[in-house]
């Protein structure tokens, strides 16, 4: 399909193309495969903060404001505040609704004046403390899509529906049983600080973990490690530590910085609970397990 789609482009058309970045092009592909297929409903996620991203220019109907937390700080702000206001930049005039949860006084405070001056119904889901952040995203997920039914007057989705979505691949993703080895791409220390909770309350009788860590060299390393050192489940750290990660970390006995190889020798040999945190670019290094 893409290959017969670039092929109605002319040289000087595509010549432009190379100039957008990897998620600009694909999210370019994603609104022609859209309209190519007549599709009734379109999502797309947005890459990075709204105001400046590719999905904007979708103009979207409805809009759906997750967990906002300290991330990309260089491009959206060093503050919850200041990202909050350049994600929700991401509505256009199309947009009606938006979406989201209870989160941080002062952070409502802001969303609300922002609906209430772009004209914008803000409909929230009730937060639920005592839930994994899976589950709690399932149900808000599901509560989003019935409103939206509802409103369309047309039948909604029973909670049975939940059962049937297969696990998430690199969120709280079981790679092992025995022992248990979760991969999370938590990257932030906002994102660790929740997977922490929910592993402690999906896995209530695992009371040590270690964790196995690496980070991109555009995230805070030395927080996520200090979110780590300072929660009760964490028994030891391992840091990878190389010129392809973040090699920034903290002087704490818990933590031990280690290599790529040893990361995947110590893998090989796991016999304890362990969580293995921080990128997708880990998952090419844990072939090892079950090898």
């Amino acid at each position: 399909w893409m290959n017969q789609t670039l092929n109605f482009f002319s040289e000087k058309e595509l010549e432009k193309l190379k100039s957008l970045s990897y998620f600009e092009f694909f999210t370019f592909l994603a609104i022609l495969f859209f309209k190519d297929n007549t599709c009734n409903l379109e999502v797309y996620e947005a890459g990075l903060g709204g105001r400046l991203d590719a999905t904007k220019l979708v103009n979207p109907d409805i809009v759906v404001l997750t967990k906002i937390a300290l991330d990309h700080t260089v491009i959206l702000g060093d503050t919850e505040e200041k990202i909050l206001i350049e994600k929700l930049e991401i509505v256009g005039t199309n947009t009606k609704t938006i979406f989201t949860f209870q989160q941080e006084k002062n952070l409502m405070g802001l969303t609300k004046l922002f609906c209430k001056e772009k004209n914008i119904e803000l409909i929230l889901f009730p937060r639920f403390v005592d839930k994994d952040y899976l589950s709690f995203n399932q149900d808000f997920s599901l509560f989003v899509i019935n409103s939206i039914l509802l409103k369309q007057k047309r039948q909604t989705l029973n909670e049975s529906i939940l059962s049937i979505i297969p696990p998430i691949k690199g969120r709280m993703q079981v790679l092992q049983t025995n022992p248990l080895i979760l991969f999370d791409i938590g990257h932030n220390p906002s994102a660790v600080h929740f997977l922490l909770q929910s592993i402690n309350i999906r896995y209530p009788e695992e009371k040590k973990w270690k964790v196995f860590f690496g980070c991109q060299k555009d995230k805070d390393a030395k927080q996520i490690l200090e979110t780590l050192i300072n929660n009760e489940l964490v028994e030891t750290v391992y840091q990878i530590s190389s010129e392809n990660w973040n090699q920034e970390s903290l002087p704490n006995s818990k933590i031990e910085k280690i290599s790529e190889e040893r990361f995947s020798e110590l893998l090989k040999n796991v016999k304890v609970t362990s969580l293995i945190l921080g990128s997708f670019k880990l998952y090419s290094l844990v072939n090892a397990i079950g090898q």
